[in-house]
This record gives structure tokens, C-alpha cells and sequence, in this order.
């Protein structure tokens, strides 16, 4: 289920976009409203002209090169020379973070602040999960609204 979700803050002039990636998220228009408005009084003595908001999965995709999709019950070997390529961050609301910090980047959007709000692994059960951290901070994703979840791994796709 997607669901974009715009309210105005009347206090100021920000523009919250809200959007929740998938139906098991769930944030409440309080802890949005406390992120834009933290944002906006705090960000290095300016304030934003909009916050987005990213609510939704992240995971790590492996990419398995294959010539056809399985059939139900089929079993399919890697095409001949090629390795798969594992533990790329991905994810709904992974993706649409960066998207969203790639448009605020570039033309008039680039004061908008990118929040994602998501559960991420254990990092130290499962250090592949620092690369989801990388990305999103290289991709300058605010991710203060993210939780670690001791004692458990990071979700896994697998594309075809």
C-alpha cells in the first residue's frame, strides 16, 4: 500500500511530504511534525523551506544472473561466468530516500531535508548493514529516525 499523506505546518512555512512505502509502517503525524519542526528550528540557524519524510523498509538486494525466471519447483544454475552481485541496499524506502535526496539535490529543492525512518539489523551481527548507513549518508539522507534492532539481520532480497 502506498499512501502520500501532504499537511502544511501553519507555524511555518514548511511543506511536509509523508510518505509511507509499505503498510507494515507506521508513523504517527505527531513524530512527523516533531521531525519537521526539530528541522526547521535547528537546522544551523536557517531554516529549510521543506522536510521530507521516507517511511518504509530497507534491505540488502543480491542480484542473481540468470537467463530465465524458475518455473514453480525449477531449480536454475547462475549464467556460465558470472557471480552474483550481494549486498546492495535497497529496499522501498531505501530507493525512495535517495531518490527524494537526488531531486532535493539538484534545482530549486536544494533545502529540502531528507528523513528516512526505517528498522535496520544489528550491525554487529550483521556488518553488511553498515553498508544501507553508507549509502544513505553519502546520498545525504538524515537517518536520526532510524532504528537498529539488536540481535537480528538486516532483510534480504533477491532479484532475478
Amino acid at each position: 500500500m502506498n499512501l502520500l499523506f501532504c499537511s502544511s505546518n501553519t507555524f511555518s512555512t514548511s511543506l511536509l511530504f509523508f510518505l509511507c512505502i509499505s503498510s507494515g509502517n507506521v508513523i504517527t503525524s505527531t513524530l512527523a511534525n516533531k521531525i519537521v519542526t526539530n528541522d526547521n528550528q535547528h537546522h544551523h540557524g536557517q531554516k529549510r523551506t521543506s522536510s521530507i519524510v521516507v517511511v518504509g523498509s530497507s534491505n540488502l538486494d543480491t542480484f542473481l544472473p540468470l537467463q530465465r525466471l524458475p518455473t514453480s519447483g525449477e531449480n536454475l544454475t547462475l549464467l556460465p561466468n558470472t557471480n552474483p552481485t550481494m549486498d546492495v541496499p535497497g529496499g522501498k524506502g531505501c530507493n525512495q530516500a535517495i531518490a527524494c535526496s537526488k531531486l532535493a539535490s539538484s534545482g530549486h529543492y536544494h533545502q529540502t531535508e531528507i528523513y528516512f525512518v526505517s528498522r535496520l539489523g544489528d550491525v554487529s551481527l550483521d556488518p553488511m548493514t553498515m553498508n544501507i548507513h553508507n549509502v544513505l549518508k553519502e546520498n545525504k539522507v538524515n537517518m536520526d529516525y532510524c532504528i537498529n534492532v539488536d540481535n537480528e539481520y538486516t532483510g534480504r532480497g533477491y532479484v532475478c
